[in-house]
């Protein structure tokens, strides 16, 4: 037993190892001890983190299903890197390295385990995840109402509102806050356990704390699912308590909740009278598509850009995921992850396929989803584990 927990162990703590590394860069950027471009860095300690507990772990099986993009992915990189530019400096090859390991991370983590990783690992997982996502509901909490730098989201300047707590990345916060809210309802309607209620509550409350349309929409999406899931108890009385409950609440802490949203979407409200709804929505983004995205395009690419992507990247994406995919992979890193996507829904359940399309839909307006490791290691966790219990309660 304690040799297949010492083999497991670098695997079982693989979440916490990545969270504990992001917070201390964060405490480094926060202080200036570092400059925030060290996070860039951090990729090659997570592969070598993966790598380590595959050695140590893996039956030396794989996943054959997913070599293809994988194969896809590295190809396209390596024709658009070699043969595409003329005029790439060293911020631009480290930027567009550090984009292609971590565009390639989740393909290699699922390549690597995903025949071989069980359930009681994807438990303790799990477990982990959702009792960190608790603590950094904390933290936010606690960021919101002392004032933290710290734990801002936007933690490196400016004044725009908003709490992520230990986290360091404000683009993938949002996505790890609806996949962690999921999973807890995802444990809370198999037991009913008042504890994970409670971290199901803290979680939605502090989603919109984030201070990102991100999260704000990807948590409207969730409440939208509970609602229809749960319509048939409003026939019970239960119902209605729980409702008072939350109005009740909403009257005592009203003028926390006016504070938070108008914080929040005071900038939103603004950008909508004056630029329109989906200017708005996607922080000018369509905007730096027309503008910028597309007279690139039309100007300097040729057939072998579209196939392989462009090695111009740093300065031409527009944070619109499948936009970005198109700029850096081509359409073969469109082929590569709609195969990596087809895979891993084929084998799931309905609730696991919607957290993957919602993950996906969000994306479309923000990016940074497909290279944020943390959220898409955590997604195939997630959604293994949510398969692997469904599959275990049909059997009994």
């Amino acid at each position: 037993m304690n040799k297949i927990y010492n083999e497991a162990f670098l695997l079982k703590n693989i979440i916490l190892l990545f969270f504990t590394h992001d917070f201390i860069i964060k405490l480094f950027v926060s202080h200036d001890i570092a400059n925030l471009t060290y996070y860039r860095f951090g990729i090659i300690f997570k592969i070598i983190i993966i790598i380590s507990a595959y050695v140590f772990y893996n039956k030396h099986k794989v996943d054959y299903n997913f070599m293809l993009p994988l194969a896809l992915l590295s190809i396209a990189f390596i024709v658009s890197q070699l043969t595409l530019c003329s005029s790439l400096n060293l911020a631009n090859l480290l930027f567009n390295g550090h984009y292609f390991l971590s565009g390639l991370f989740a393909l290699l983590f699922v390549f690597l385990f995903k025949k071989t990783i069980i359930y009681s690992i994807l438990k303790y997982q799990v477990q982990g995840f959702i009792w960190f996502m608790a603590i950094n509901s904390v933290a936010i909490l606690i960021g919101y109402l002392l004032n933290l730098n710290v734990f801002k989201t936007y933690f490196f300047g400016g004044t725009r509102f908003g709490f992520q707590g230990l986290l360091l990345y404000h683009s993938e916060a949002g996505y790890l806050y609806f996949i962690a809210i999921c999973v807890a309802y995802f444990l809370y309607r198999k037991k009913k356990d008042v504890i994970i209620g409670s971290i199901l509550v803290l979680l939605i409350v502090c989603s919109f704390l984030i201070g990102t349309k991100k999260a704000s929409l990807l948590t409207l999406i969730f409440l939208s699912y509970f609602f229809i899931d749960n319509i048939k108890l409003l026939k019970q009385k239960i119902t209605y308590y729980f409702l008072a409950g939350i109005l009740l609440s909403i009257f005592l802490f009203r003028h926390v909740i006016q504070d938070v949203f108008y914080k929040q979407f005071s900038l939103f409200n603004r950008v909508y009278l004056e630029e329109g709804f989906f200017t708005s929505l996607t922080s000018y983004r369509n905007v730096l598509l027309q503008n910028y995205f597309i007279p690139y395009i039309e100007e300097n690419w040729g057939i072998l850009n579209y196939i392989f992507g462009g090695p111009k990247f740093a300065n031409i994406r527009v944070e619109l995921e499948l936009f970005d995919l198109i700029l850096f992979f081509g359409l073969i890193g469109v082929v590569a992850y709609v195969s990596f996507f087809k895979n891993l829904c084929t084998s799931s359940t309905k609730y696991s396929n919607f957290i993957i399309f919602s993950l996906i839909f969000a994306s479309l307006f923000s990016g940074n989803l497909l290279t944020s490791v943390n959220t898409i290691v955590i997604m195939i966790i997630s959604i293994l584990f949510i398969n692997y219990d469904n599959e275990l309660s049909l059997q009994k």
